[in-house]
């Protein structure tokens, strides 16, 4: 409906994202933003089931906090 082609990235430039509920409502209100979609969060378990079955979840469908500083590596020690 809004002729967003996730794989072409000049039709990504008419999306932001934000976490935060008052930043989206406000760039409505200013006109800035034509619209707002608040969406569910992805669980834990959703995103474990993915990824075990191989498959890619789209863009800023998982979004973790605190995040981990980039090029730590974790591992689970048995």
């Amino acid at each position: 409906a809004l002729r967003v082609d996730t794989d072409d990235p000049e039709t990504q430039k008419r999306v932001s994202y934000t976490v935060r509920v008052d930043e989206a409502a406000r760039k409505v209100q200013s006109g800035e933003a034509s619209v707002a979609a608040f969406v569910r969060p992805t669980g834990i378990a959703e995103t474990e089931r993915v990824a075990r079955s191989g498959a890619t979840m789209p863009q800023k469908s998982t979004y973790f906090y605190p995040k981990m500083p980039s090029g730590l590596v974790a591992r689970r020690i048995d």
